[in-house]
């Protein structure tokens, strides 16, 4: 039987960009648009470190693949 591959395409995420080191993609807030993945990644903190948890953090379109084995 083939493998089936599941895609999602155009959905938004955070990728946090340290000082040092590679930047990496925070998958627990993927969204289907960009304000609803900051609303997401906002959701953990205190709504007084807003500004400075969105300090180094961008947004951008990433692309999901899902191998379904079987």
């Amino acid at each position: 039987m083939a493998d089936k591959l599941a895609i999602s395409k155009g959905l938004w995420a955070p990728i946090a960009t340290p000082t040092r080191g590679s930047p990496w993609v925070i998958w627990t807030h993927v969204a289907m648009t960009r304000k609803a993945a900051r609303e997401s990644y906002l959701q953990q903190f205190d709504p007084a470190y807003h500004e400075k948890a969105l300090t180094r953090i961008r947004f951008a379109r990433v692309t999901i693949t899902e191998d379904n084995h079987g």
